[in-house]
């Protein structure tokens, strides 16, 4: 008897036979999740090792002395087919494994879990062990019913049944089991079509020797310690790929030829025509990757539907890796030194939108990221003149034996044996044309009391109506007409809301998760996604997220209705509008990382929003739905980087926002895009479109938004150098929020009031600002305004060198940041801190604080931050007499400058760490912090920062 089970799992799932014909997709994962939970339960202490099969893992872990084997997998009479390491199978002849397991093997039990493996069986037990769970010769076992006997199998072995009683037992399970009751027919269907006799499932195992007296004992130990389940485990890579699909047919050599062409190559391209299950193969290879851990970084999913700019793509890529926020230049720097295996799926709309700049993407990671590959599915290859050759492969339509059981697991009723040997049910195959998607449609109308001849009859009046979808019926003369016969029978089936859902749905390019679906279209939305799931029309992922597939939406979007527009319309628009203000609200929080994510994958619906119906305002003082959705979506792509969409999207909402004559809106969209194109450095757009609001605002009597023009005004002038000006613009802001009572915008006007006049050399009368806005700050309660006056004050006791006071000011500033969690402010805080420590010389405080603002950087993803720590780490290089390294940090924060445009705040702080340097002897670090500085402060338009430089270069000098 057996008092410490060992057990060894070896599984095995080769997609092709060494003859090169496809064998069926095994669910190894089910079957090992069973034997884990099953192993959990019985509190025993047992070891289990899970892997793959191959010989060497078999002949070391026999070294090791497992005395409990099962082998998962497929078989043959002579050998059972290990892996091949290529997706092949590797036969290892029954003689093999009995000379193997005889030398070393000390196993009592071996359970073969694969087809044909009673002859294995017997060998096993020639070679030594006394229990052998097989299965018959003469036929194969359903997946189904192999995971079900092992489950119970283990679970009665492990209750001290005996073998033979385990046996029986897990065979009642098999017989019982409700899933292969109702798969029953499917089975009845698979033998007929192969021309074999039906044997049920519980019937196809075998326990050997065939002598019932040798399996009367139990076989482990009732002494077993109690314990838990160790858990040896083949790693997997990480990923995010969807769920495996509960129906996948036929395409296990297509699978075994991408997987061996991206063995070979870095980029292969599956293309077909939209349904034809380009994107299922793919999953699946980079599943068998994952699964096998061949990419140590990781397998990941990008879905492109809907994607038109590679921004996006960029934005989406940073979310699944964690570079937050990303240009190219940053997903290259993360890929460059890891192995990755990304799946670009559905990217034919940016190929067809924007096919250079896609093809220049794919070219920059081949070129720069050796250990990357790219798996990408799409309508058409990605083209080009590439860095590394694109190897493409094309899916073609099923064969009719794999089309048949593709038809009949998918309809919603029991087919009959009549129905399957019937004329009609071939001849539906053959107008259908293997193309997965129209078989899928159609099996799913076959419901009680629907007869085969209803759907052919249906296919044949949707075909005669010749309905034409543009990007289906033009991209696949040979099987377009068909799937459109397929959609519009499958809705004309539905319910009137579902048809209402899925013209909804086509009104969301990204799909939307339940919540949002409930709000706007009520409490029945997600019965009604059931209804489209079941029809196959909708696919439902993590965090019940509904989308439509690619051909499914063109469909939808021709045959929605202007009335379904018009009443639901709004109702988006109006749903969106808060969902901005969520993002918006997240942004600089300890889940801002979350929210960045959200941003990008909901960002096709909020750029689809506003072309939507949107009602009016009702007065020139009001604001439209629009009005309000569409100022702040621009400041959300300009708060990720992704300025050249808040232009164009900027653009679009202008002209929607004048045609539905809201003045305010159209102010405060073009206020947002004069920060924008400020940010851009480009000023005298900025200028303009700060005017033209500002007159908007004077001309309707809008005075909150008239001075905060005036303050943004006031900015850009500060910015441009002319300080008397940009104090105009302050004061005059800052007198209309007091006539108005406006206590929160006066207090802002006193903080930008004192920023002017520190940096203009006037310290005293900057604090009396800053003092005064402080003061306010506390009367209203306003934490975070009071962090904002607390880190002002720090940085102008910095300027007069009374860096105790700016250390006490900064942690005062910290502590408020922490305790609203404005990860944001709390960031920047520690920098000025760790700028603190290196300016008293206390440098491992510096790093710690330096160390402390990145991590928070990593967190919520803020340029001006990154480009604030290396300037500070360059100061603590320079202290520690390393100029190599500092130079490096100053080109970084450069590069970002030129990215996020603030040069300005920059060329006043390197100044200052100037002064210091050349105080305390440090006349090569002072010299290159103004080197630096004359760079920035020739990017900024400013004369007077020009002139400050230059008098302290002539200072030096």
């Amino acid at each position: 008897m057996i008092q410490h089970p060992k057990i060894l799992c070896l599984f095995s799932a080769p997609l092709v036979a060494p003859d090169g014909n496809p064998l069926e997709v095994l669910d190894m994962k089910t079957e090992r999740d069973a034997i884990v939970r099953e192993l959990a339960e019985c509190k025993k202490d047992v070891v289990l090792r899970t892997g793959y099969a191959t010989i060497d893992e078999l002949a070391e872990s026999i070294e090791e002395g497992f005395n409990i084997l099962h082998l998962s997998g497929h078989g043959h009479e002579d050998f059972l087919l290990f892996e091949d390491g290529r997706g092949g199978g590797q036969p290892v002849p029954g003689d093999y494994l009995k000379r193997l397991i005889r030398l070393g093997g000390p196993f009592e039990l071996a359970i073969v879990s694969a087809c044909h493996s009673e002859r294995i069986g017997e060998l096993l037990v020639e070679a030594g062990i006394r229990h052998v769970v097989a299965i018959k010769s003469d036929v194969p076992v359903l997946d189904q019913a192999a995971i079900t006997f092992i489950g119970q199998f283990f679970r009665s072995l492990f209750q001290g049944g005996a073998i033979q009683k385990a046996f029986e037992m897990a065979k009642l399970l098999v017989e019982g089991d409700p899933e292969l009751m109702k798969m029953k027919p499917q089975l009845e269907f698979m033998a007929y079509e192969k021309g074999i006799p039906f044997v049920p499932e519980e019937e196809k195992f075998v326990l050997l020797p065939d002598d019932i007296t040798a399996h009367l004992d139990p076989l482990l130990s009732r002494e077993i310690p109690q314990g838990t389940l160790l858990l040896e485990e083949h790693i997997f890579s990480p990923s995010n790929l969807p769920v495996k699909p509960q129906t996948l047919t036929g395409r296990s050599l297509e699978m075994y030829d991408i997987l061996n062409e991206l063995l070979e190559s870095r980029l292969v391209t599956v293309t077909g025509v939209g349904g034809i299950g380009k994107t299922v193969a793919a999953v699946e290879v980079a599943r068998w990757f994952c699964t096998r851990d061949y990419f140590q970084d990781g397998v990941f999913h990008i879905d492109l539907r809907q994607t038109n700019t590679v921004g996006r793509i960029v934005d989406l890529l940073g979310g699944i890796l964690g570079v937050q926020p990303a240009e190219l230049a940053d997903i290259i720097s993360c890929l460059r030194d890891h192995h990755y295996l990304l799946l670009l799926d559905n990217a034919e709309d940016i190929l067809w939108q924007d096919e250079d700049a896609m093809q220049d993407f794919i070219d920059t990671i081949l070129k720069f990221t050796p250990n990357t590959k790219l798996l990408i599915t799409s309508q058409r290859p990605v083209g080009g003149n590439l860095y590394e050759p694109e190897r493409t492969y094309r899916i073609y339509p099923l064969e009719q034996e794999d089309a048949a059981l593709l038809f009949f697991v998918t309809a919603k009723r029991r087919m009959e044996k009549e129905e399957w040997e019937s004329d009609a049910f071939y001849r539906i195959l053959e107008q259908l044309g293997g193309h997965p998607l129209s078989i899928v449609l159609t099996a799913c109308q076959l419901v009680p009391g629907i007869v085969l001849g209803d759907l052919i009859e249906r296919i044949e009046v949707y075909k005669a109506k010749a309905i034409a979808v543009k990007d289906i019926t033009d991209r696949d003369s040979e099987h377009g007409e068909s799937l459109v016969a397929s959609l519009a029978s499958s809705y004309d089936r539905l319910s009137e809301n579902a048809q209402t859902l899925l013209g909804i749905l086509s009104l969301l390019p990204a799909g939307a998760e339940e919540e949002m679906l409930t709000e706007i279209f009520g409490n029945t939305a997600w019965e009604c996604i059931q209804e489209l799931n079941a029809a196959s029309l909708v696919e439902i992922r993590g965090h019940r997220r509904a989308t439509l597939l690619p051909p499914v939406r063109l469909f939808a979007m021709s045959i929605t209705s202007e009335e379904i527009r018009a009443h639901y319309g709004p109702k988006i628009v109006e749903v969106l509008k808060e969902y901005t203000e969520k993002l918006y609200e997240r942004h600089g929080t300890q889940d801002a990382k979350e929210y960045r994510f959200h941003f990008t994958v909901n960002e096709p619906n909020l750029r689809s929003a506003i072309d939507l119906p949107c009602a009016p305002p009702q007065t020139a003082k009001e604001r439209s739905v629009l009005g309000i959705l569409g100022p702040r979506l621009i400041f959300l792509y300009h708060l990720h980087e992704r300025e050249k969409e808040a232009k164009e999207v900027g653009d679009r909402i202008l002209s929607n926002l004048r045609r539905r004559q809201d003045r305010l809106g159209e102010a405060d969209a073009l206020l947002i895009l004069g920060i924008i194109a400020m940010h851009s450095g480009d000023l005298e757009e900025a200028r303009s479109k700060y005017e033209t609001a500002l007159r908007i605002y004077q001309d309707i009597g809008y005075e909150r938004g008239e001075a905060n023009t005036l303050w943004k005004l006031g900015d850009l002038i500060m910015w441009s150098g002319n300080l008397e000006e940009a104090r105009s613009k302050y004061e005059t802001a800052l007198t209309i929020y007091q006539y108005m009572g406006e206590k929160l915008g006066e207090a802002h006007a006193f903080m930008h009031l004192g920023d002017l006049i520190m940096w203009s050399g006037s310290l005293e009368e900057a604090r009396s600002k800053y003092e005064t806005a402080l003061k306010i700050y506390q009367d209203m309660g306003e934490k975070l305004g009071e962090a904002n006056a607390f880190w002002r004050l720090g940085d102008l006791a910095v300027k007069t060198g009374d860096l105790e006071e700016a250390r006490s000011k900064y942690e005062t500033a910290l502590t408020i940041y922490q305790y609203m969690d404005d990860k944001l402010g709390e960031a920047h805080t520690l920098l000025r801190l760790s700028q603190w420590a290196a300016l008293t010389d206390k440098l491992e405080h510096a790093e710690t604080y330096l160390d402390d603002a990145l991590a928070l950087r990593r967190e919520i993803g803020h340029l001006e931050v990154q480009a604030a720590a290396h300037m500070v780490k360059a100061l603590v290089l320079i202290k520690r007499h390393d100029t190599a390294k500092a130079i490096h940090e100053l080109a970084c924060c450069s590069s970002i400058q030129d990215r996020v445009r603030a040069h300005s705040r920059a060329v006043q702080w390197l100044i200052l760490y100037a002064v210091h340097l050349r105080l305390h002897g440090f006349k090569e670090g002072a010299t290159l912090c103004l080197e630096y500085a004359e760079e920035f402060a020739s990017k900024t338009q400013n004369q007077y920062l020009q002139t400050q430089v230059k008098n302290q270069r002539n200072g030096i000098s």
